[in-house]
């Protein structure tokens, strides 16, 4: 919590944001969700279908996660 209410200056903030955490999250929830996108299309069933979206719905809030933790 006290992170949140902190104020960085100009080079922490770059720091902070340039740190390769941030990124390699990122690319896992594009992998993610790339998973996701590709089960679409390994059949007409239900349970995949229900898989896919499960799996691009993940992807997608990792995502945003990480990128609101950039811009913070």
């Amino acid at each position: 919590m006290a992170d949140e209410t902190k104020i960085y200056t100009k080079q922490e903030s770059l720091e902070h944001s340039n740190a390769s955490s941030h990124y390699i999250i990122i690319v896992a929830a594009v992998a993610i969700g790339f998973l996701g996108v590709i089960l679409r299309f390994f059949g007409d069933n239900s349970m995949l279908d229900l898989a896919s979206n499960i799996l691009l719905i993940i992807g997608i809030i990792i995502g945003f996660k990480a990128v609101f933790t950039i811009l913070k």
